[in-house]
């Protein structure tokens, strides 16, 4: 049995050790701590006064102050067919707060809209560009190679002399000097070389803001020649410039008081010359891109030549990108689509190298259907294919919007087909026109539902209610 002097001194110190933890240890508060589950609400408020260790006074706070700190978990929201994190909702509100703010301050801001055959010919594109300058701002039809010897562009007329020639980085026969390829994946480069020229306008059947531009510009491949360039409108001359041999990325512009003019270019002097891109744009607001890379199952960003990629890339400004490939893996039916999952993946790791920070929505792949024993047959094995898509893409942090469920699932394409106006073309793959409108609300739509829920977030506490989007975690 112990003495009571040592029962004495064995109390005190626990006393003591105890007095020493309650003075130097922090104090747990509850309301540091959000515990999310499916179908919980979430108080935004506490976000904002606690976990981001910002004071309940609001005045001093910046409207666009992100509301998720590196800290928290990563959480999954689901919302309108739209799958995406709390990481890519973090990186969308700087693309929001520039897109909001493009025209008062007077720079562009681009979206980027590459993908397959689905999206040739500006289809989809060209109804998001018009939603996008509808609500932000802005004009043109953004990016174009300055070669369209099928008429594919319906918002442009392109005529040009016979020494130009497309080549597409997929083509090895007319495969460019140093893989310069650029953004659009595909280049005009000048053959059997003396003189050449082209002449941009407007298509008369070009969308409301898609017909206006102010500004139009040139990316040139790395080239060894000085080359002289002359332009004009009608007969007069309104361009004399020259450009000296460079190793570089040239991107040169001009900006008319006029609004989209038709202009010819005439070049001269070099024996190299690539054009990567022709730009017509407005001078602020968000311009909209369509990259078409007619057969593939992605951009193939890892054929091009790296750094000049990402030069060019950097001085788009591009704020967001959407990638809409999958349409030519629908034929081959498998098993599992493993591979097309580390396909995509190396294809991801690139668009964060040459885009850091840049949101991306995946957009899945659409309902197609096969004539199999004289009857219309659905394709089983979509469901497995657009779910590799969204594993893809929700492991780096990208969103992923499920096209394939957005216009009803598996027989949802004979609909569209048998529709009046048909939404998608007999071969019950491809969308009309109508439905590439169709089909880009409801992608806009989604992420109209995201800007939605960041204004929510940025508004003073005084005023914030509730988070109403269903929330999901991903093992």
């Amino acid at each position: 049995m112990k003495k009571p002097i040592q029962i004495f001194f064995y109390y005190l110190v626990i006393g003591i050790l105890s007095g020493v933890a309650w003075i130097y240890l922090p104090k747990i508060n509850p309301s540091r701590f959000s515990f999310f589950k499916p179908d919980q609400v979430q108080m935004v408020d506490s976000l904002l006064s606690n976990d981001l260790g910002l004071s309940a006074d609001t005045s001093s706070l910046n409207p666009m102050i992100s509301t998720y700190a590196d800290t928290l978990p990563t959480v999954f929201y689901e919302s309108a067919h739209l799958s995406y994190s709390s990481r890519f909702l973090k990186s969308l509100e700087s693309t929001y707060a520039q897109m909001n703010a493009s025209v008062d301050s007077n720079f562009l801001v681009r979206v980027l809209h590459m993908g397959d055959s689905q999206v040739e010919g500006d289809r989809i594109t060209s109804s998001l560009r018009e939603r996008f300058q509808d609500r932000f701002g802005g004009s043109g039809p953004g990016l174009i190679i300055p070669n369209d010897p099928f008429r594919l562009n319906p918002s442009v007329t392109i005529s040009n002399s016979s020494n130009w020639q497309l080549a597409y980085i997929y083509n090895a026969e007319q495969r460019v000097k140093g893989l310069s390829y650029g953004v659009l994946g595909g280049v005009a480069k000048v053959v059997q070389y003396d003189e050449a020229w082209f002449q941009v306008g407007v298509a008369k059947w070009a969308g409301t803001h898609t017909k206006n531009y102010q500004r139009i510009g040139l990316f040139i491949a790395p080239h060894e020649e000085s080359i002289a360039i002359k332009g004009t409108i009608g007969t007069t001359i309104v361009i004399a410039d020259s450009l000296s041999g460079t190793t570089a990325l040239t991107e040169i512009a001009w900006q008319f008081a006029q609004l989209s003019p038709t202009l010819k270019l005439e070049f001269s002097g070099a024996d190299d010359l690539v054009v990567l891109a022709c730009s017509l744009d407005s001078t602020c607001g968000v311009a909209v891109d369509n990259v078409a890379l007619r057969g593939q199952s992605t951009p193939l960003l890892n054929r091009t030549d790296g750094k000049l990629y990402q030069t060019m890339a950097s001085q788009l400004n591009v704020g967001l990108i959407f990638f809409q490939f999958g349409t030519n893996m629908v034929p081959l039916n498998a098993s599992n689509y493993t591979f097309y999952k580390s396909i995509l993946e190396r294809q991801f790791s690139l668009l964060m190298r040459f885009y850091p920070n840049t949101p991306v929505v995946v957009i899945g792949v659409a309902d197609a259907a096969e004539f199999k024993d004289g009857h219309v047959s659905a394709f089983s094995h979509i469901d497995l294919l657009r779910k590799v898509q969204r594993e893809a893409a929700l492991k780096y942090d990208f969103a992923f919007f499920d096209l394939y469920a957005a216009m009803g699932g598996s027989g949802s394409m004979e609909k569209w087909v048998n529709s009046s106006p048909a939404l998608a073309l007999a071969d019950h793959i491809h969308f009309t026109r109508r439905g590439g409108d169709k089909a880009a609300g409801y992608i806009f739509n989604s992420l109209v539902q995201v800007f939605d829920k960041i204004d929510r977030l940025n508004v003073p506490l005084s005023t914030v209610n509730l988070i109403s989007d269903r929330l999901l975690w991903l093992n």
